[in-house]
């Protein structure tokens, strides 16, 4: 059982998502990179393509704000036990991330789990 203040939980969800955002750049990047040498691909997908990302960018910036805000306007007395669902995602690094069992600045990239 792993209960902590529900604010907690606010705080480390957003800064898995800054973490993520910092991997979708880098993806965004080499897939931007990939189209533009790619001439046989009509400029529309490419365009397309690349909205996409941008769309996501901003889908997860708005999430982080609103994590933010909920961790600053939540009384930290409610608390939730979230051993359960840490125990059922598949990523590990992510599970021990959100159970805020690495130190800021000690964030790793996250790696292919078989499962």
């Amino acid at each position: 059982m792993s209960i902590v203040p529900v604010t907690d939980i606010f705080l480390l969800a957003a800064q898995e998502i800054r973490i993520q955002l910092r991997q979708l750049g880098a993806l965004e990047s080499a897939v931007g990179t990939l189209t533009l040498s790619a001439p046989n691909i009509a400029s529309s997908e490419q365009v397309t393509i690349l909205q996409e990302f941008d769309h996501l960018s901003q889908s997860l910036t708005g999430l982080v704000a609103y994590l933010d805000h909920a961790t600053t306007s939540t009384s930290d007395t409610v608390m939730v036990d979230t051993g359960p669902v840490l125990q059922d995602l598949p990523l590990r690094d992510m599970a021990d991330r959100l159970a805020g069992e690495l130190r800021q600045g000690t964030h790793q990239r996250s790696t292919i789990e078989l499962f």
